[in-house]
């Protein structure tokens, strides 16, 4: 089965094989039993609705198996310097290339907080290339259409960050109405998950973490969730470069603090997604701070 291939759950040689019943050994059987255990289903072997369902949902591109080794542990893949640079080759038509932008440096900041490295655009020679493309684009995987993979990124140091053109993209709270359609797709979250791998992190097994393969949806009730690293996420980066910027106690507050501010750009993040009622009015007096400095 092509998905469970391109996710790495089997390999064509393993089906090649085709021991199946002989052998009392089924690569499919296995792999369906693979994806069940990483994705938390009820391991039953078998291709059932709840199994479909999940893999029908948008996701990163990334293989999954074949990264899981290294969670958790030190990367063999990660950069050997402390300013990396990036580069915006082109911008998706569904937005302003401005507000792309801002969500592109805002989604850098977002791991800069927690790890000694900074991140800067530049229209040179960049570490980490970013596009926007459709089908197949020059690189050994090409998407795939609407939903399904919504983009893909390749490990340190190759430094590619690439976005399927063809999904309808939305951004921020400023497009919660298109968000919770879905019909769009949240650009913020899926950006801040790609540059994850090209930090050197593989997909994470909780569920909740942005480094999850699955896209999480930011729009609950009508209102926008902000994206934010969880503890998994914090702890397998910093496990490859360190913390180095003070110890993160609330998605990108130094040392205790609410301001989470990166170099010149003193930003508040929110806090986590709201887990109890008696915080809602002061999350939605934060989110609103937050965003009246993102959108202008």
């Amino acid at each position: 089965m092509k998905y469970l291939q391109d996710f790495g759950y089997v390999s064509p040689g393993e089906l090649n094989n085709n021991r199946g019943s002989e052998g009392g050994f089924d690569p499919i059987n296995d792999a369906i039993k693979k994806f069940q255990v990483f994705t938390h289903l009820p391991v039953t072997g078998k291709l059932d609705v709840t199994t479909k369902k999940k893999m029908a949902k948008k996701r990163c591109g990334m293989q999954d198996v074949e990264m899981i080794t290294n969670r958790g542990g030190t990367s063999q893949f990660k950069w050997d310097k402390s300013l990396i640079k990036y580069s915006i080759h082109n911008f998706s038509p569904d937005l302003s290339s401005s507000r792309q932008r801002d969500a592109v440096r805002r989604a850098f900041q977002t791991w800069s907080a927690v790890i000694p490295i900074r991140f800067e655009e530049t229209s040179g020679t960049a570490d980490i290339n970013i596009i926007f493309a459709s089908g197949s684009h020059g690189d050994p995987w090409p998407f795939d259409g609407r939903g399904g993979v919504l983009a893909h990124a390749t490990m340190p140091k190759d430094g590619k960050l690439h976005f399927d053109e063809s999904e309808n993209w939305a951004l921020g709270p400023e497009d919660a109405n298109k968000i919770e359609t879905s019909r769009y797709t949240d650009l913020y979250p899926v950006t801040v998950h790609e540059i994850g791998h090209t930090l050197g992190l593989p997909h994470s097994k909780v569920e909740d973490s942005i480094m999850a393969p699955f896209y999480q949806e930011t729009v609950e009730n009508g209102v926008y969730i902000m994206p934010r690293l969880k503890s998994d996420d914090i702890r397998a980066i910093q496990a490859i470069y360190g913390s180095g910027r003070g110890e993160e106690t609330n998605f990108g507050s130094r040392n205790g603090g609410r301001n989470g501010g990166s170099n010149s750009d003193n930003w508040d993040w929110p806090f986590s997604p709201r887990e109890s009622s008696s915080n809602k009015g002061r999350e939605d007096r934060f989110l609103d701070k937050i965003f009246s400095k993102w959108l202008g």
